[in-house]
């Protein structure tokens, strides 16, 4: 069955649409969350962060989207987190996103596009918000021409995937996971992300933006922000 979990971690976190979200859950009454931080990239650009959080004892599933520009420190190079997998890939962005939530973060899974493009071709079109579409066009954000609302866009993707015709695929989609992807994840704890949406539904996941503003500092444009966690 890990086959499944794999999708469904992909189908819930990767796209990363800049439009209304919701407001970020309350995360620090929560000691003993989970945290997969979620990279997609293309080639070596990083293009989208997003992180899986999960209350092992509830059955609750958030996703929190981070923008790759975020200011990390404010000192003479004013470094960011696009600046940090520039420079020394994913295991310094892990130690980032540890800094700035001071909170471990050290669970990961990379998706570089090619895997999500064979992935997509694989499914052919699903149907999300009404609209028939593909996986990458939901994921690039080019399947609508307007702001749609996250939470109920990102219920309806997590809904598309789990019909019989996508599971049908699944096999196929395994191969590309293995082949492409790549993760520390263990069973156990794609099994809880698995668990919260199969007890609770689609319904309970929830997406919010890290609280912050863009600014410009000279020429580089950052996303400054207060830690969350």
């Amino acid at each position: 069955m890990r086959e499944f979990f794999f999708v469904l971690v992909l189908a819930l976190c990767l796209y990363s649409a800049p439009s209304s979200y919701a407001a970020p859950p309350d995360y620090t009454t929560k000691p003993r969350i989970e945290i997969i931080a979620v990279l997609w990239i293309d080639g070596d650009r990083l293009k989208a962060i997003n992180l899986i959080i999960t209350d092992p004892k509830k059955s609750q599933l958030s996703i929190l989207s981070v923008p790759i520009c975020t200011l990390l420190s404010s000192g003479d190079d004013y470094i960011t987190l696009l600046d940090q997998y520039d420079r020394q890939g994913l295991t310094e962005v892990l130690g980032g996103l540890t800094t700035l939530f001071n909170t471990p973060v050290n669970k990961y899974l990379v998706i570089p596009q090619r895997g999500l493009e064979k992935m997509s071709a694989r499914l052919g079109e699903i149907n999300v918000l009404g609209r028939d579409t593909t996986l990458l066009n939901v994921f690039e954000g080019t399947y609508v021409d307007s702001p749609v609302d996250l939470q109920i866009e990102i219920r309806s993707l997590a809904a598309s995937v789990i019909t019989p015709s996508v599971l049908a695929h699944l096999p196929d989609l395994m191969m590309i996971a293995v082949r492409e992807f790549k993760t520390n994840v263990r069973f156990i704890d794609l099994f809880g992300i698995y668990r919260c949406v199969l007890v609770g539904g689609p319904g309970i996941i929830k997406k919010s933006l890290l609280p912050g503003t863009y600014s410009l500092i000279g020429p580089k444009k950052v996303w400054l922000v207060q830690p969350v966690l």
